[in-house]
């Protein structure tokens, strides 16, 4: 018998398309965000800016909306809402800017 590699099901496994419903601003980097499977977590993304990202400026931030899928700032800043979900969960973002738009 062959190896196997063991890996748990995420929700793409079940067919579940994961969505950011709401999202609150509550602080200069921080957002409280519902999923659409109704989870609600907070998540500071200061982690995954870069050195010159717009996303530094709070005003700026504050800026963010939802588009029926993810969030997002204007000039097409988004994050992939399947991350976002994963990061909140962990309590953190990482720094892993080829998931951003």
């Amino acid at each position: 018998m062959g190896k196997h590699e063991i890996r748990p099901l995420s929700r793409k496994d079940w067919g579940i398309e994961m969505r950011v419903l709401t999202a609150s601003v509550t602080g200069d980097s921080q957002l409280r965000l519902l999923f659409s499977d109704g989870f609600c977590g907070e998540i500071d993304l200061s982690p995954s800016f870069e050195t010159k990202d717009p996303l530094r400026d709070a005003r700026f931030f504050a800026q963010v909306s939802t588009n029926g899928l993810t969030i997002e700032w204007p000039g097409g800043i988004d994050y992939c809402p399947d991350t976002l979900r994963e990061w909140c969960e962990a309590g953190r973002a990482e720094p892993t800017m080829p998931l951003r738009g």
